[in-house]
């Protein structure tokens, strides 16, 4: 996969150049363009809160090993944001391989992938998959085909981290990371801020975000719920499998003493309990003019801005670029102590995008207001 990068401190970024950092076009001049070096096509920014070291990691690529359906399509774009806890070791991994994982999973080893999470036993045992082994090779339209593959790469991710680890009778504790991946693609030889149809296929576990603007109308539209015990879906989930529930010391509803019902890393014993990574799956077919742009971020930033100030805040900036950073300096200054990571991705409909600020009194008030303590 090229121009795949991982960015680990404020406003700076370190690469691995196992694999290339550029995009070349399928057909014309061979022009190698550096995602980093475009501005105006995304936006980077990620920063330390108060925690010693920057847990989040952001990852970007283009997955030119997938060979698609019909040769003349253009390959597909990778996002993800991962947010770490109890170490940066898990969000590290994934942002360096999660998008390879995906990029070579062609359902060759789907079956030993479920043999191997159902071995876990517990609440793993019972695993169901929402693509059953006899459906995969049956599998016609590209949002199933895109959803099965961020599935299985999903859950192949967490296993490869957990055997790295730990051994699968270790009782013990490893450090975890939610995340929120996108992939979009096209079905002509153009890159999909060149084409007048595109899809979007996102995969997600834990409290990151995802969020587009409309282009016509400049209104937020979240993609992504948290994993959390208010959640009433999560809760069901776990309360069949686990009594496991506590109160924290702000009245919020806890279980097995994590914060998210969903993430990849923690430990065997989590998982046995019900923390999976099985991943939230939405797709979604998009024209030319429907989105200015899509949100990537870490919960140090929704804790502290609503996903309306968020789109303001990016469509009121000259790039993407700028937009990530205006989105990081803006939590800074209203109070955020955690660690902030936010990836803006521009869509077709940028350029035409609706200048409008739904929330400027609110972000007005909101920086006058005194930081309180967290």
């Amino acid at each position: 996969m090229s121009m795949f990068k991982t960015i680990s401190r404020a406003f700076r970024f370190q690469s691995r150049r196992s694999y290339q950092t550029y995009y070349t076009p399928k057909y014309g001049r061979f022009l190698r363009i550096p995602m980093d070096h475009v501005p105006q096509s995304l936006g980077i920014a990620t920063a330390r809160g108060d925690n010693p070291c920057n847990e989040d990691r952001l990852a970007y690529g283009y997955m030119n090993g997938i060979k698609q359906c019909n040769g003349e399509h253009d390959s597909p774009f990778f996002y993800g944001v991962f947010d770490g806890h109890g170490g940066s070791e898990c969000s590290q991994y994934l942002a360096e391989n999660l998008g390879r994982i995906l990029e070579e999973n062609n359902f060759a080893n789907a079956k030993a992938i479920l043999h191997e999470a159902k071995s876990i036993g517990g609440y793993a045992e019972k695993l169901k998959s929402p693509f059953p082994l006899s459906l995969l090779p049956y599998l016609r339209t590209e949002s199933r085909v895109w959803q099965a593959k961020l599935y299985y790469s999903f859950l192949d991710a967490d296993l490869r981290y957990l055997r790295a680890n730990m051994s699968p009778d270790s009782e013990k504790a490893i450090p975890g990371s939610v995340g929120t991946v996108a992939v979009i693609t096209t079905q002509t030889s153009k890159p999909y801020w060149d084409s007048d149809a595109y899809h979007i296929h996102l995969a997600h576990v834990g409290d990151t975000r995802a969020i587009l603007c409309d282009a016509r109308t400049g209104r937020a539209h979240r993609l992504t719920f948290q994993h959390n015990l208010s959640n009433h879906g999560e809760a069901n989930r776990l309360q069949k499998y686990s009594v496991n529930f506590c109160m924290d010391s702000f009245g919020q509803r806890r279980f097995a003493y994590v914060a998210n019902t969903r993430s990849f890393g923690e430990g065997y014993k989590l998982k046995r309990l019900g923390v999976s990574c099985e991943p939230q799956l939405t797709s979604l077919s998009c024209l030319r003019d429907d989105w200015a742009f899509l949100i990537l971020v870490t919960d140090g930033i929704t804790d502290v801005i609503t996903d309306a100030e968020l789109t303001d805040i990016v469509k009121l900036s000259s790039n993407p670029q700028d937009a990530a950073q205006n989105v990081l300096r803006y939590a800074q200054s209203i109070g955020s102590v955690d660690d902030l990571s936010c990836l803006v991705i521009s869509l077709p409909g940028w350029g035409r995008r609706t200048i409008n600020d739904f929330t400027n009194d609110l972000r007005d008030t909101k920086s006058s207001a005194p930081i309180r303590p967290q």
